[in-house]
């Protein structure tokens, strides 16, 4: 406006003086009209250069203005819709979002998002303009509220666990995080308020703290009626409800309450003592049932009568109990907890009130033998004596923190005088040091066993329960629990002696012979295996009395122990000792036995009989041979031994061993084998002798090779195992066998099929990837499928097999262990595993007719499995005495030649009406 006034006011001023001086000119120069045309001309000139210059000038200005103006305009939208989105952003955070305005007064809130109107009930409208402290004012927390003002008066972020309430009045814990927000000046205009509900995490680190608080209440308050009174104040400080603890009296069958922190004492008289019994209250049930028993509206759900009445009285509207029992099944009594309000308990105050009353046990539980101990100084001693579980917990560094005063009992030594490598061997070291490692890696609760050897030199074996926990600052100790089971153990190993120990002698028998040369074998020494076998000892046994033949073995072994010192001495067989002798050359170990060859030639007296006693021996160096492959080839050299006369020793070269000739030759061919086709998948049926069917089949492999012939399993597999060659082997059987069931399926037969399972396939890192795939892509069901592994992998990687077996349990394989008894592991070592069946070996089989011992092994055997619940499968049965004495034992379940050969797939349905015969056959009998 200004300016187009000056342009004005200049153009009249000039207009002005321009007209006057131009006329005066013209009149002094007498100057004619036609000049006064050339004035009124470039007068219009020049106003029209002035009128041109004044209008461009306010259209560029116009345009310049107009373009800022739209400039301005898209900021701003593109600022809208940032913020929308920004919005839009934080109402996908589950955590509460708050922005106060810290400009004003009491910093009011401008913005929640979802997360804010989820976790507290208030929505955006009834938070704006609030105080950013409104929730924790309302939580009355003068602690809390002082520290975020600190923190807000300062300028300073701030993270704070604070209580709070939500707009429905419920208590909740949370952790808050405030930060305040600087402009490009430094100025303070915002604060943003992140909070999270922690009420779950506060409550189970609360439960840990009062765990503790329970555990130092017991041991510091004398009195119990106190100390229960504590308790109870504890777990109502805890869980806001009134709480009462009942004690059960096993001999009158009732129900006594014991101690209660809040609730009145005319309500403790009104059921103080009552009868357990399903209609006798809440608690009652609860005992009777032995199970928590919840009543969300006692007005609803509380039938008319005694304790509908009571809970009137008082106005109680909802009570939830659960038993207090021990780990042995004991009912010492009931946690009861009463509101009086309507209230259903979430899951978690259910395993907290269950986590109490565990803990409860566990007072009363030693509060029952702090009373049976004061009754008598001789149960005391005797209580102390046997019942003896060592408390240990370890640091993160494994340092003993505390271990009780227990192990003083046990090994001789207190407190933090444990010497590791004293009581414990290198081996027990070893496994102790894995079990700890275990242990920090899971969550999950772990067991292992290790012997000990106290301060006199006698052992111990301990039974170890162990578990991770952490304390109040987070850092994770070890929990272990350790009783003595010598005495079980003892008892197993008697067992184990009647399994793998020869009677007689009291050497290892054959079965044992295998595992414990594998261990020979895997050291990498020199050594050599002898067999030593007598000619005519079967001729005493039946010649003489049974006295003579058992004095010939006693003095048999005798002998080879003070002339060879073997290191490892069998009984191998019936008359026949295998044994490594130490020593460890070709020419001492010929000495030697030429002297025991000079000690048989003189007779030996038993009474009146003189008897001469003529041995055959098989010897074989190790040559890195597999412990099968040794017993083999020793076996081999044994016969050419016995063939070549009475007094006779043949060491059998592995250098020159023609099996090394056909090994070579496995080996190679077996490279191609499957692509030339050469390997067959053939099936042995599994019958169910109780429900007169075949129920499924086992898959073996079989080779059948141009230049070799028909390959024995026994010889390739080993090699496929060696050679890693399994794997793919193990690859087309399992694909095979799918392809064959869904087939079955197809047909109306769902056969289950087993199929063996090495322990290189379980090593492989996708090994159950794979199976995965292999069952998806074919719509194979898992349940269709069993896994056969022998004993002795199960406990070759322990951890290992555990977690590869679990997961293929996931996905409904089953598993089966083959030739169960001939691996000599452990019982507390089966249980770990996810197995479903055990699958007796032949060897037990063949003889079960025949010998009361072999009897006996598979009697043991049933009652293991029955103990572990699996199913049993009879392996090796070839006539129908062995299966009526199994029945017998309670096996149903059989596989073997006298039911059916391995057939191919074609041939299966031909055979099925005889497998059926055969069943009608042994039902005939029983």
């Amino acid at each position: 406006m200004k300016y187009a006034l000056r342009i004005s006011i200049l153009y009249t001023v000039l207009g002005i003086v321009w007209i006057i001086f131009s006329d005066m000119l013209i009149e002094y120069m007498h100057l004619d009209s036609f000049f006064q045309t050339y004035k009124g001309l470039i007068y219009m000139l020049l106003t029209g250069i002035l009128l041109f210059s004044m209008v461009k000038k306010l259209t560029d200005r116009y345009e310049r203005e107009l373009l800022k103006r739209k400039k301005t305009e898209e900021q701003v939208t593109e600022k809208l819709e940032e913020n929308k989105r920004f919005g839009e952003l934080l109402d996908y955070i589950n955590s509460g979002l708050v922005i106060s305005d810290a400009l004003q007064k009491e910093n009011p809130i401008i913005y929640v998002n979802k997360g804010f109107e989820k976790l507290t009930g208030y929505s955006r409208e009834e938070a704006a303009g609030r105080s950013l402290l409104f929730l924790q004012e309302e939580a009355a927390n003068e602690i809390s509220i002082a520290e975020i003002k600190n923190a807000i008066e300062k300028k300073e972020p701030l993270r704070i666990e604070t209580e709070n309430y939500k707009k429905n009045g419920q208590f909740f814990w949370s952790s808050l995080k405030i930060s305040p927000v600087l402009d490009e000046i430094g100025r303070l205009t915002h604060y943003i308020a992140i909070q999270h509900d922690i009420t779950e995490e506060k409550k189970q680190s609360i439960l840990i703290e009062n765990q503790f608080k329970i555990v130092k209440v017991l041991l510091t308050m004398k009195n119990q009626q106190s100390a229960f009174k504590e308790i109870c104040q504890i777990i109502e400080n805890h869980m806001d409800y009134q709480c009462l603890i009942y004690r059960y009296d096993q001999k009158k069958e009732r129900l006594i309450a014991l101690a209660s922190a809040s609730l009145p004492q005319a309500f403790l008289d009104e059921i103080s003592d009552y009868p357990v019994k399903p209609d006798e209250g809440v608690t009652g049930e609860a005992i009777f049932k032995r199970r928590t028993i919840i009543i969300d509206n006692v007005k609803e759900k509380l039938q008319s009568g005694k304790f509908r009445r009571i809970a009137d009285t008082f106005n109680i509207q909802s009570i939830w109990s659960t038993p207090i029992i021990t780990a042995d099944g004991k009912i010492l009594g009931a946690l009861t907890m009463y509101k009086k309000l309507p209230y259903h308990p979430s899951k978690s105050e259910l395993q907290t009130l269950e986590t109490y009353a565990y803990i409860i046990s566990l007072v009363m539980e030693n509060l029952e033998y702090e009373k049976q101990l004061h009754e008598s100084e001789q149960r005391y001693r005797l209580i102390a004596e046997n019942v003896t579980d060592i408390i240990c917990l370890l640091d993160e560094n494994n340092r003993i923190i505390y271990i009780s005063p227990a192990v003083q009992q046990l090994i001789g030594k207190n407190d933090l005088d444990l010497v590791w490598d004293k009581i414990l061997s290198r081996k027990m070291i070893n496994r102790i040091t894995r079990f700890i490692s275990y242990l920090i890696q899971v969550d999950d609760a772990e067991t292992a066993e290790i012997e000990v050897m106290d301060t006199n030199g006698e052992i111990h074996w301990l039974d170890l329960k162990g578990k991770k926990i952490n304390d109040k600052d987070g850092r994770d100790n070890i929990l272990i629990v350790a009783r003595d089971i010598t005495a079980r153990k003892q008892y197993q190993q008697s067992l184990d002696n009647i399994l793998y120990i020869d009677s007689l002698t009291q050497l290892p028998n054959r079965y044992k012979l295998r595992k414990d040369l594998e261990e020979y074998v895997q050291s990498d020494q020199s050594f050599y295996l002898v067999i030593l076998d007598f000619d005519h000892l079967k001729k005493i046994s039946r010649s003489y009395e049974l006295e003579i033949w058992d004095n010939s073995l006693l003095k048999m072994k005798k002998l080879i122990i003070d002339l060879f010192e073997p290191v490892y001495l069998s009984r191998s067989g019936e008359d026949e000792f295998c044994f490594i002798p130490a020593a460890d050359t070709k020419a001492s170990l010929q000495e030697l036995l030429e002297q025991f060859f000079r000690k048989l030639q003189k007779p030996w007296k038993f009474g009146q009989q003189e008897l001469i006693l003529t041995p055959s021996i098989g010897i074989i160096a190790h040559n890195k041979q597999t412990a099968d492959r040794m017993i083999a080839q020793a076996q081999d050299a044994l016969q050419q031994a016995r063939h070549s006369g009475a007094d006779f020793l043949f060491f059998q070269d592995t250098n020159n061993d023609s099996r090394l000739d056909r090994y070579a030759l496995i080996r190679k061919n077996l490279f191609m084998a499957l692509d030339r086709d050469e390997l067959e998948v053939v099936y042995q049926p599994k019958v169910d002798t109780k429900n007169q069917k075949v129920i499924g089949f086992e898959a073996l492999v079989r080779w059948q090779n141009n230049q070799l012939g028909n390959v024995p399993p026994g010889e390739f597999i080993p090699i496929a195992e060696e050679t890693g060659w399994i794997i793919p082997i193990g690859e087309y059987v399992i694909g095979q066998v799918i392809k064959d069931v869904l087939h079955w399926e197809g047909t109306g037969s769902p056969f289950h099929v087993a199929v063996n399972i090495s322990y290189k396939q379980l090593m492989e890192a996708d090994f159950v990837k794979k199976i995965k795939q292999a069952l998806n892509e074919s719509n194979c069901p898992g349940n269709r499928l069993s896994f056969e592994i022998t004993e002795s992998l199960l406990v070759e990687d322990i951890d290992l097999s555990i977690g590869v077996l679990k997961q293929l349990h996931e996905l409904g394989i089953q598993i089966e262990v083959d030739d169960f008894g001939v691996g000599y592991s452990s019982l507390s070592y089966l249980r770990k595993f996810p197995l479903d069946v055990l699958k007796i070996d032949r060897s037990f089989v063949q003889n079960i007719h025949k010998d009361s011992k072999e009897l006996a092994i598979v009697q043991a055997i049933m009652e293991m499995s029955r103990a572990l619940g699996l199913e049993v499968i009879a392996e090796g049965v070839e006539n129908k005495k062995q299966i009526q004495l199994l029945q017998a034992l309670g096996c149903t379940v059989y596989q073997g030649y006298w039911f059916s050969k391995p057939l191919k797939k074609k041939d299966i349905d031909q055979i099925l009406p005889a497998i059926r015969y055969k069943l009608l056959e042994v039902s005939e009998t029983n």
